[in-house]
C-alpha cells in the first residue's frame, strides 16, 4: 500500500505537469497526434514547473501559502491558455483539412516492456522508504531543500557552504512538494518521479503506431534503459532514495537526446524543440550540461537549416522552447549570483561588486577535479600532468556507463557485420524532407564534445553517465533502425525487457515486509491517502555549537562533515571568516576575507 501511494503521488504530479503543458498539447495535437502531444506537453510542463518554482523562490519560501497560491494561479492560467489555443486553432480556415494518418494495429508486444517497467517502478516506489545514504545527501542536498522551503533566495548562502552556490532545480521542486503530506520526506520521491516520467514517455512512444513517428529516439531510450534501470535498482539507497542529481540528470538527458535524434531523423522542429527543452531541464539540475545544450543547439540549427516546411505551429513551438530554455538559464544563473556573488559560479571569472561575495571558488574546484582524477589526491599531484590517466582507466573500466557504451558499440558493429553495411546508406523516406535515422549521428558532435570536456576537467563517471551511454546508444540505435526497419523497436524492447525484468523482480523478491531495527513507523496524511510505512529515518548526527568571533552561534557535526537534516545554520566545519549580514538568516552571509 505505501508503494502504491508513492506511485499515485507521481501520477498526480505528472497530471499537474500536463495541465501546465496543456497549451503545448493543444498546439501540437493536430499535427503530431494526441499520444505524441501528451508526451511533448509533459516535458514542456516540467520545464514550466521548474521555472515557476525558481521565480516563486525569489519572492517567497517554497513551503508557504504564497507559493501554493502562486502555483494554483499559474496552473489555472495554463488551463485557460490551452482553451484559448484550442479555439484559435479550430477557427483557422484549414482546421478541418488535416488528413488522418493511418495506424497499424495495436502493438501488443509492447506490453512486455511496459510490464517490466511497471515492476521496476513498483520496486523504485518501495525504495522511497529506505535509507538515504548517499554522502552528498547529508553533506548538502537536504539542507539545500530546506533553505528553499523555508526561505527566499538568501544572499551569500555559499559562504555558509560552497555547494549552496549552485542551483539544482529538482531540489526546488521538492521544496514545493513539501507542502503536501509528505513534508520534507518528499525528497524520497524525487528520483523515482523522474524515472516515472521516463517510463511514461516510453510507454506513450510504444503505443503511438503512426507510421510518421520517428523510431530512432525510442530505440535510444530502450537501449539506454537496459543498462540504466538495472543500475539504479542495484543501489537504491544511494541512487533512488537519496535526492541524487546524478540519477535525475542521467534520466532526463537520455530523454532529451532521444527527442533531438527524432528531430534530426525526421527533420521536424517539433521534436527538436522538445529535445532542447528537456536538455534545458537537465542543465538546470546538473549545471555542467549547459555546455552540452549550447553545442546541441548549434548542431541542430545547422542540421535543420534547409528545412522546407513553412508551417506556423512548429515555428511557434520553437519560440516557446527557446523562451523556456532561456528563462531557465537566466533564472538559475541569477539565483546562483545572489547566493554566491559570482556569475557562472563555481568558475572564478566574474565576481560581482556585492558585499556577500563568497570566497574564491578556484581552490574548491581544483580539489573536486583532483579527486575526480585520483580519489584522495592533492591538486599538485594530478594537475598539469597525465600521471593519473592509467589509474583512472583501471578504475573507470568497472563503471556501468562505460561498459554499456562499449557493449552498445559492439552490438552496432555486430549488426553491421551480420546484416551488411551497404544497407546503412539507403534512404528510408523518399520525400526529401527526411535524412532518415543516420541524421541522428549529428548528435555525436555535442555528446562527444561534452565527454571530451568532462575528461579534461573532472572525469568522475557519475558526472557524465548520460553522455557516455549516448556515445554507444546513438550509433547502436541508428544501426538498429536502419538494418532492422520495422523490427527495430520490438527487438530493442525485448532486449530491454530481458534486462529490466530480472533486476525488478530481484528487488521485489527482496522485500520481506518486516520492520527492521533501524526503521520506524511513519504516518503520512493525504499523500494521496493516509498511509503508515516502515521508514528508515535520516541519520541524526552529533552536533556541537560553535560561536563565531562576532558572537553568532553555528552548529557543526562532530563525526564527519554531514549535517543531514540539522537546520538551519549547520556547516561542515568551523569557519571564523563567516559574517552575518543581519540578525536574520534571510539577511544572508558574507566573508571576512573580502572585508580585510
Amino acid at each position: 500500500m505505501p508503494a502504491f501511494a508513492v506511485i499515485a503521488t507521481w501520477g498526480l504530479t505528472a497530471l499537474w505537469l500536463l495541465v501546465l503543458g496543456a497549451p503545448v498539447v493543444a498546439l501540437t495535437m493536430r499535427r503530431s497526434g494526441w499520444l505524441a502531444a501528451l508526451r511533448i506537453g509533459l516535458w514542456f510542463g516540467l520545464a514550466a514547473s521548474l521555472l515557476l518554482v525558481l521565480l516563486i523562490n525569489f519572492f517567497a519560501p517554497l513551503r508557504s501559502t504564497t507559493a501554493v497560491i502562486s502555483t494554483g494561479v499559474a496552473t489555472l492560467t495554463a488551463a485557460a491558455l490551452s482553451a484559448f489555443v484550442v479555439l484559435a486553432i479550430h477557427r483557422r480556415p484549414d482546421a478541418g483539412n488535416n488528413p488522418k494518418q493511418t495506424r497499424t494495429e495495436f502493438p501488443y508486444w509492447s506490453l512486455i516492456i511496459v510490464a517490466a517497467l511497471s515492476l521496476a517502478l513498483l520496486a523504485i516506489a518501495h525504495a522511497a522508504f529506505g535509507a538515504a545514504n548517499q554522502w552528498d545527501a547529508g553533506l548538502y542536498h537536504l539542507n539545500a531543500i530546506q533553505y528553499a522551503s523555508e526561505y527566499r533566495v538568501i544572499p551569500g548562502l555559499a559562504n555558509l557552504h560552497d555547494r549552496f552556490g549552485v542551483t539544482n532545480s529538482q531540489h526546488l521542486l521538492t521544496g514545493l512538494l513539501s507542502n503536501t503530506g509528505w513534508g520534507l520526506d518528499a525528497f524520497r520521491l524525487q528520483v523515482g518521479f523522474f524515472v516515472f516520467l521516463f517510463g511514461l514517455d516510453l510507454t506513450l512512444r510504444l503505443f503511438d503506431t503512426r507510421p510518421t513517428t520517428p523510431k530512432v529516439g525510442t530505440v535510444i531510450i530502450l537501449l539506454s534503459a537496459l543498462g540504466a534501470i538495472p543500475f539504479l535498482l542495484s543501489n537504491p539507497d544511494e541512487l533512488i532514495t537519496s535526492p541524487s542529481p546524478d540519477s535525475v540528470a542521467l534520466v532526463v538527458t537520455l530523454i532529451g537526446a532521444a527527442y533531438l535524434a527524432d528531430g534530426l531523423a525526421s527533420k521536424n522542429s517539433t521534436w527538436a524543440s522538445t529535445g532542447i527543452v528537456v536538455l534545458a531541464v537537465a542543465a538546470s539540475i546538473r549545471t555542467q550540461l549547459w555546455a552540452l545544450l549550447a553545442i546541441a543547439v548549434i548542431v541542430v540549427v545547422i542540421a535543420l537549416r534547409k528545412r522546407s516546411s513553412t508551417r506556423r505551429r512548429p515555428r511557434v513551438l520553437t519560440f516557446v522552447a527557446a523562451g523556456l530554455s532561456g528563462a531557465l538559464l537566466v533564472a538559475t544563473q541569477v539565483r546562483d549570483a545572489i547566493q554566491s556573488g559570482w556569475l557562472l559560479f563555481p568558475l572564478d571569472l566574474f565576481p560581482l561588486p556585492v558585499d556577500w561575495k563568497a570566497f574564491d571558488p578556484a581552490a574548491s574546484r581544483l580539489w573536486i577535479v583532483s579527486w575526480a582524477r585520483t580519489p584522495g589526491a592533492a591538486p599538485e599531484e594530478v594537475m598539469g600532468n597525465w600521471s593519473w590517466v592509467g589509474g583512472w582507466v583501471i578504475r573507470s573500466a568497472a563503471d556501468w556507463g562505460i561498459q554499456l557504451m562499449l557493449g552498445l558499440l559492439a552490438m552496432a558493429g555486430t549488426l553491421v557485420l551480420v546484416l551488411g553495411w551497404r544497407h546503412l546508406g539507403r534512404q528510408s523516406a523518399p520525400s526529401g524532407r527526411s535524412r532518415g535515422p543516420v541524421a541522428a549521428l549529428w548528435l555525436l558532435i555535442p555528446v562527444g564534445t561534452s565527454v571530451a570536456l568532462w575528461f579534461l576537467s573532472a572525469p568522475d563517471p557519475r558526472f557524465a553517465w548520460a553522455p557516455l551511454v549516448l556515445l554507444g546508444a546513438i550509433p547502436a540505435a541508428v544501426v538498429t533502425v536502419r538494418l532492422l526497419t520495422s523490427r527495430a523497436i520490438p527487438v530493442a524492447a525485448a532486449v530491454a525487457a530481458l534486462a529490466i525484468a530480472p533486476a525488478a523482480i530481484t528487488a521485489l523478491v527482496g522485500i520481506d515486509g518486516e520492520t527492521e531495527e533501524d526503521e520506524t513507523i511513519a504516518t503520512f496524511s493525504a499523500v494521496p491517502w493516509t498511509i503508515s510505512a516502515a521508514l528508515t529515518p535520516v541519520p541524526r548526527p552529533e552536533l556541537a555549537v560553535y560561536t563565531l568571533p562576532t558572537g553568532e552561534d553555528l552548529i557543526t557535526p562532530t563525526s564527519d562533515d554531514r549535517c543531514w537534516s540539522a537546520f538551519p545554520l549547520c556547516r561542515p566545519y568551523p569557519n571564523d571568516s563567516l559574517l552575518f549580514r543581519g540578525e536574520l538568516v534571510q539577511d544572508g552571509f558574507a566573508s571576512r576575507l573580502w572585508q580585510e
